[in-house]
């Protein structure tokens, strides 16, 4: 799997060569340096060069990976999403700069499921992810891409409304200081719910009661004024409306979308 860049910009003194993240590719996104922290970190007090901080999942009217300290859960909803991506957030705490070269994932899943999710390595080489001391950034990797996604959507534990398993990735990057120093930076790990409709939400201003007396979600309808998730169906709720516009030639689009 290879990195793609898409473009950079600078917003003031706090953000560093910053590039955009679009949808199926993988783009290095630089991160406000007094950004909060999300996910779970495997490091010493001392950690050498390259420091995995977190997952900083998009969100925003900017869509841009937002880091949090406070408990997060992570979650793919396997009704609306067709991947999963982590923002993984890094910082040189080195005094020279890191390249980034590689990655990789690996898996924890409960053994009494009917699926496998398979190991996996990110090919970064032919892009120049550095990082200058003290620098953050945010690398987007792809855990989970469609054609497993899709495997996941079809497995028996996810048939009903509310399923839900937690399995576990452990994420490891690799770098290469200038002075030719290979560095493996801390390991992190992220719990993740995959579930059928555990990130629909229905509020109250999107429900009426339908004409055989059940409680309905409005259909959807163009400029909502409600928030869309950056990336849909990934660790944000999903509005029901949203749900209908996703689903909306679906024959059982209302026990898709309703209450």
């Amino acid at each position: 799997m290879n990195l793609q860049l898409n473009r950079s910009f600078v917003w003031g003194a706090e953000l560093l060569n910053i590039a955009a993240c679009s949808k199926g590719a993988l783009v290095l996104c630089a991160l406000c340096t007094g950004l909060l922290l999300v996910g779970c970190t495997q490091q010493s007090e001392d950690v050498p060069f390259l420091a995995v901080l977190g997952h900083a999942p998009l969100a925003g009217e900017r869509c841009e990976p937002t880091l949090n300290s406070s408990g997060a859960t992570f979650s793919l909803d396997v009704v609306f999403a067709g991947e999963y991506t982590a923002h993984v957030a890094m910082e040189n705490r080195s005094n020279e700069p890191v390249e980034v070269t590689g990655a990789g994932v690996r898996w924890l899943v409960p053994e009494n499921v009917s699926f496998a999710i398979e190991p996996q390595t990110f090919d970064i080489n032919g892009v120049l992810l550095r990082l200058e001391p003290g620098q953050r950034a945010a690398l987007p990797l792809e855990l989970l891409d469609g054609e497993a996604a899709q495997r996941l959507a079809q497995a028996s534990e996810f048939t009903q409304k509310g399923a839900l398993v937690t399995v576990v990735a452990t994420l490891s990057v690799e770098g290469r200081t200038v002075s030719g120093k290979t560095v493996q930076a801390n390991a992190l790990t992220i719990p993740l719910n995959l579930c059928h409709s555990c990130l629909l939400e229905h509020p109250l201003d999107a429900l009426s009661i339908g004409d055989d007396g059940r409680t309905t979600c409005e259909q959807f309808s163009p400029g909502p004024q409600w928030e869309t998730p950056c990336q849909l169906g990934q660790d944000f709720p999903v509005d029901c409306r949203d749900c209908r516009a996703l689903y909306q030639n679906e024959p059982d689009l209302n026990y898709i979308c309703d209450p």
